[in-house]
C-alpha cells in the first residue's frame, strides 16, 4: 500500500542557532520584567542585562526566538553606545558596534513583546476550568522564546524578575516577594533576586490560583493549584516533608533556596519540573483525589517529588556546563529519588520495580542504534534526547559503583562534590575526582567505559569444579552488527556447594579471568549478580541456568528473582535461549510466592505476545494467559481486603488488565462492566486501584452509547486523574466505527496538547491497530505539526514499530521529507529500525516453535473454566 497522503508537511519551526555563544561577552546579572494577562493572546517585557566583555569584541550575540525587540541600548560607564541589531539565526540576535568594544562592565538593555505560546514550552497561556493561566517550561532551550537571554547552561547568574498581572490573579516565581503594588486593575510584584541560576531553570507561573501551605519544612513551602482545586492537595502536603527532609540528611546541608512551590500544572509536557523554589507538576501527578487515589498515584507522586528535590542539589545548586552532563543530573536525580522513597515509604519496594523498568531499558541498550549515557550534545541539537539511557541505564551505573565503592564513601564524594562548585557549573569528571578522592579508588577510570560507551557488557562463565572462568564481551542481540567493546565490571557472585552458601567480589577488566571460589567442595550452582545492581548481562551454560530457574525461589531474593527473568529475556534476544524455555520460566514465576515477583512474569507474558502473537495465535495465548495468572488473583481476590499492602492493589490492577484483555477472561470481562457500571453511578463506590481498568475492559466490547458516556465524562472531569481514566478508555474502543470516532476526536476535541496522541497510541495495541494508528498519524501530521512540540513530532516515527516490515518502510519513506525531520527524527527511525529487525529475526527464529506449543498447550488445557472462581471476593 502506498503513502497515504504525500503532501503533509510540517509547518516550519524555528531553526536553533549550530553554534554556542562563547565567552567574549558574559551575562553577569538580569532583571526581567513583563506584563502578563495569560487572557490575552500577546504579552510585552523589558529586560536589562548586566554584562562582562572579556576581550575585544565589535559583536555581542544574545538568544531571541520570536519576540519583537525594540531598539537595543548598551551603555558603557554611563555612555550609551551606537548600536545597530540584527537575527543572525531564527534564536539569535547579534548587536554590533563600530569599534571593537574594550574590556568591561556594559549594560545591555532591550524591550520587546511576544505572543504566548500555545504548546507546553516557552512561556505559555493554557485555560482550566474557564480561568486563563500562564506558565513556563524552559529545559532545555525554551526561555530564549519567553525573553532575551544567555540560554544556555553555562551562563549562570542572578535573576531579578518583576511581574505585573492582572488584579484577582497571583504571580509566582522562584524566590519569595520583594515588594508589591496595585493600580489601574493591574498588581505588580517584584521578586527577590535568586541566587545564580542558568535560564532553564527560571520559572513563572500567573493564574486566579489557591495556595495550601505544606507543614514540616525547613523553608516556606505550599502546593499552588488551579483554582478550585486546593482540595486535591493533601496528598502532596503529607509526602513532601518526610520526603525534604530525607534529602537534607543526604547531602549533610539545608534545602538551599528560600522557599519550596510545588505547582499543579494543568497542560504540561513533562511528569514535573525541577525549578528552584518553584517546581511544577502536570497536575494529575500532584492533586490526588483523597477519596479515589490509587497506590500507584501516590508512588508516583511520591517518586517524582524525590526525583525534583533531589535536582535541587544535583543540577540547581550545581549545575551542568553544558547539556552533554544531562545525563548527570537526571541519572543522579532518579537514583537517589529512588533511594530516599524507598526510605521513607518501604511498603512501596522500590528498588524492585524499578529494576523492572531498567530491564526494559538494557533491551533498547543493545540496539545497534543505543547512545552512550555521556554524548556529544551540538548546539541546534534535540538536548533532551535518549532521556530513557539517560535516567534508567544511568542509575544503573551509579547504582553499581556505589556498592562497588561503599555506600557511605560515594556519599562523602557527592557532599564534597557540592561544597566545592555550589552555585557554580560543573561537569561529570568534578565529581568522578570528588568520588576517587573520597572512596580511595579509581571510580573515574572504571565508570568510564559505561558513562562513554554505547551498550553493555556480557559475562559469560564457565564453571569448574571450584573455578569459575568469567569472559566478557559486547552484548547484543541476534544478528545485529555492533562494535566489540570491553568494560571494567564490578560483579558480584553468590555461589553455594551444597553446604555454605558465599559471595566473592571481583572487577573484571580484562577480556577474561578465572577466579578461584572459595569451597569446600565443587560448586553447585552460581549467581552472576548477587543484589541485582550489576550493569550487564549474564549466562551459564543451560544445565546449570536450568539448576538456578529451579532453585531460584529458595535461593535467590525477590529483586534476584526480577532480575534473572529480566536477564533471560536478554538471552532470549540474543539467541541464546530458546523462546518456549523462556516461556515456562515466566509460567512458573507467575506463582512466585513473593507477590514483588509476579509483575515481572507479566512483563514476561507481554514480551512473548510483542514478539510470538500474531492474529491467529491470539485465542491459544489467552489460554496461556489465563492459566498462567488466574492462580495469582485467585491469591489476591478481585477486591480490595484491609491492610493489604500497596504492592497487591498494583499487582491486581495488572492481573485483572491482563485477564481481562489478553486472556480474553469472561469472568474478569464481566466484573469490569459491572463496577464501570457502579463507577459512572457513583465513583465513590469503586476500589480506585481498579476503576480505570475497569473502564478500559468495558471499552473493548463497548457500543457507541458508551463511547458518548465516556467522552461527556472526560470533559466534565474536574479531578485530573479521573480525566486521565476516561481519556484512557477511550483508546480502548475496538469497534472499527467507533474506532473512527475516537481518532477524530484527538483532533477535534477539548484535549490538551500532551493529550493528542493518546487515543492513537493505545490503538497500537494489536497489529491492525498499530496499522491504522500509523496511517493516521500520516494522514494528520500536518495537524499534528501544528499541535505538538518539535521534541514530541521527533517521537513519531515510532508509530511505524512492531513486526511489519511493510510499515517499516513506509515510514522511512514518509519521513524523507526534510521538512518532517526535526532534530531528534534520524535517531528515532534509527531505533524502529533496529526494533523491528529484532521482532523479525526473533519471529522467524523461534516463532514456529511457540505457536506449537501454545497451541499445544491451548489443547492440553482442555476447558477454560477453572476451579478458581469460587476463591474470588466477587462484589
Amino acid at each position: 500500500m502506498g503513502l497515504a497522503i504525500v503532501g503533509a508537511a510540517a509547518p516550519a519551526h524555528a531553526a536553533k542557532f549550530s553554534e554556542r555563544l562563547g565567552r567574549a561577552v558574559v551575562p553577569t546579572f538580569q532583571s526581567i520584567e513583563l506584563k502578563l494577562d495569560p487572557a490575552q493572546a500577546e504579552y510585552s517585557g523589558s529586560t536589562r542585562i548586566e554584562l562582562e566583555v572579556r576581550e575585544p569584541t565589535d559583536a555581542i550575540r544574545f538568544h531571541s526566538e520570536g519576540q519583537r525587540l525594540h531598539p537595543v541600548r548598551l551603555v558603557h560607564e554611563g555612555v550609551e553606545l551606537e548600536v545597530s541589531q540584527g537575527a543572525i539565526a531564527d534564536d539569535v540576535v547579534e548587536v554590533t558596534v563600530p569599534e571593537p568594544l574594550s574590556p568591561g562592565r556594559y549594560v545591555l538593555t532591550v524591550g520587546f513583546d511576544h505572543e504566548f505560546g500555545t504548546q507546553p514550552k516557552g512561556l505559555y497561556r493554557a485555560e482550566h476550568a474557564g480561568d486563563a493561566y500562564a506558565f513556563t517550561q524552559f529545559e532545555a532551550d525554551d526561555a530564549r522564546e519567553a525573553f532575551p537571554a544567555w540560554d544556555e547552561p553555562g551562563f549562570k547568574i542572578p535573576f531579578q524578575l518583576t511581574l505585573t498581572v492582572p488584579d484577582g490573579t497571583i504571580a509566582i516565581s522562584n524566590t519569595e516577594v520583594e515588594a508589591e503594588s496595585a493600580g489601574d486593575g493591574w498588581r505588580t510584584t517584584t521578586f527577590r533576586t535568586t541566587r545564580p541560576l542558568p535560564t532553564y531553570l527560571l520559572a513563572i507561573a500567573v493564574g486566579p490560583f489557591d495556595t495550601v501551605p505544606i507543614p514540616g519544612l525547613s523553608v516556606p513551602g505550599r502546593i499552588v493549584a488551579p483554582r478550585g482545586q486546593s482540595h486535591l492537595a493533601g496528598a502532596a502536603q503529607e509526602v513532601t516533608g518526610p520526603i525534604l527532609a530525607a534529602m537534607e540528611e543526604y547531602f549533610d546541608r539545608s534545602h538551599p533556596y528560600e522557599k519550596l512551590d510545588l505547582i499543579a500544572v494543568p497542560e504540561f509536557w513533562p511528569g514535573a519540573m525541577e525549578n528552584p523554589g518553584a517546581i511544577t507538576f502536570r497536575d494529575a501527578v500532584l492533586l490526588l483525589d483523597p477519596d479515589a487515589t490509587t497506590a500507584e498515584q501516590r508512588r508516583r507522586l511520591v517518586l517524582i517529588t524525590a526525583h525534583e528535590l533531589a535536582h535541587q542539589w544535583f543540577g540547581n545548586l550545581v549545575t551542568m556546563e553544558w547539556w552533554d552532563d544531562l545525563w548527570l543530573n537526571e541519572a543522579f536525580a532518579d537514583w537517589l529519588g529512588d533511594k530516599i522513597t524507598h526510605r521513607v515509604h518501604p511498603e512501596f519496594e522500590t528498588p524492585v520495580r524499578e529494576l523492572r523498568r531498567t530491564q526494559g531499558l538494557l533491551a533498547r541498550d543493545a540496539l545497534p542504534s543505543t547512545q552512550p549515557i555521556r554524548r556529544v550534545v551540538e548546539p541546534g541539537s534535540l538536548l533532551m534526547e535518549g532521556l530513557g539511557v539517560t535516567y534508567q541505564k544511568g542509575k544503573l551505573v551509579l547504582s553499581m559503583f556505589e556498592e562497588w565503592a561503599g555506600e557511605e564513601a560515594f556519599r562523602r564524594g557527592v557532599i564534597d562534590y557540592l561544597s566545592a562548585h555550589a552555585d557554580d557549573n560543573a561537569t561529570a569528571d568534578d565529581l568522578w575526582n570528588a568520588l576517587d578522592a573520597a572512596t580511595g579508588r579509581d571510580v573515574s577510570g572504571a565508570m568510564a567505559a559505561f558513562l562513554e560507551q554505547p551498550g553493555h557488557p556480557l559475562v559469560e562463565l564457565e564453571v569448574e569444579g571450584r573455578r569459575v572462568r568469567v569472559t566478557q564481551s559486547r552484548f547484543h542481540h541476534a544478528g545485529a552488527d555492533v562494535e566489540e567493546l570491553s568494560w571494567k565490571v564490578p560483579m558480584v557472585l553468590r555461589y553455594s556447594d551444597g553446604e555454605t552458601l558465599r559471595t566473592r567480589r571481583l572487577l573484571l577488566d580484562r577480556e577474561s579471568a578465572v577466579v578461584e571460589l572459595e569451597a569446600d567442595r565443587d560448586v553447585e550452582w552460581v549467581y552472576p549478580n548477587a543484589g541485582a545492581g550489576g550493569c550487564y548481562r549474564w549466562s551459564l551454560a543451560s544445565d546449570r541456568m536450568g539448576i538456578l530457574a529451579a532453585r531460584a525461589d529458595r535461593e535467590l531474593t525477590p529483586i534476584e528473582r526480577v532480575e534473572f527473568l529480566g536477564n533471560l529475556s536478554g538471552l532470549l534476544d540474543a539467541g541464546a535461549w530458546r523462546a518456549v524455555d523462556y516461556a515456562k520460566v515466566v509460567n512458573r514465576f507467575a506463582a512466585d510466592e513473593d507477590l514483588a515477583v509476579v509483575p515481572s512474569a507479566v512483563a514476561g507474558l507481554g514480551n512473548v505476545r510483542s514478539a510470538f502473537v500474531t492474529e491467529d495465535l491470539a485465542d491459544d495465548f489467552a489460554i496461556f494467559v489465563r492459566r498462567t495468572l488466574w492462580p495469582a488473583l485467585n491469591r489476591i481476590g478481585l477486591e480490595r481486603r484491609s491492610g493489604e499492602s500497596e504492592i497487591v492493589a498494583s499487582l491486581r490492577t495488572q492481573l485483572v488488565n491482563w485477564l481481562g484483555d489478553y486472556g480474553s477472561d469472561p469472568d474478569v470481562r464481566a466484573y469490569a462492566r459491572e463496577r464501570t457500571a457502579a463507577y459512572l453511578k457513583d465513583p465513590t463506590s469503586v476500589d480506585p486501584s481498579i476503576a480505570g481498568i475497569s473502564l478500559s475492559l468495558a471499552a473493548l466490547d463497548g457500543d457507541r452509547e458508551l463511547f458518548d458516556t465516556f467522552r461527556a465524562r472526560f470533559e466534565s472531569a474536574e479531578v485530573p486523574t479521573e480525566r486521565s481514566r476516561f481519556l484512557s478508555a477511550l483508546g480502548s474502543f475496538r469497534d472499527p466505527v467507533i474506532v473512527e470516532r475516537a481518532l477524530a476526536y484527538s483532533l477535534e476535541g477539548p484535549l490538551r496538547s500532551h493529550e493528542v496522541l493518546a487515543i492513537p497510541w493505545a490503538l497500537r495495541d494489536t497489529e491492525p491497530g498499530r496499522d491504522r494508528a500509523f496511517d493516521w498519524m500520516v494522514d494528520h501530521y500536518g495537524e499534528l505539526a501544528e499541535r505538538l512540540s518539535p521534541r514530541r513530532l521527533a517521537g513519531l516515527p515510532s508509530f511505524g514499530s512492531g513486526c511489519s516490515v511493510e510499515r517499516l518502510d513506509r515510514m522511512i519513506e514518509f519521513f524523507e521529507d526534510s521538512a518532517r525531520r526535526v532534530p531528534g527524527t534520524e535517531r528515532r527511525i534509527e531505533r524502529v529500525e533496529d526494533e523491528v529487525a529484532d521482532c523479525r529475526r526473533l519471529r522467524e527464529a523461534e516463532g514456529p516453535a511457540v505457536a506449537a506449543y501454545l497451541r499445544s498447550f491451548a489443547a492440553g488445557a482442555g476447558s477454560t473454566s477453572l476451579t478458581r472462581r469460587s476463591s474470588l471476593r466477587r462484589p
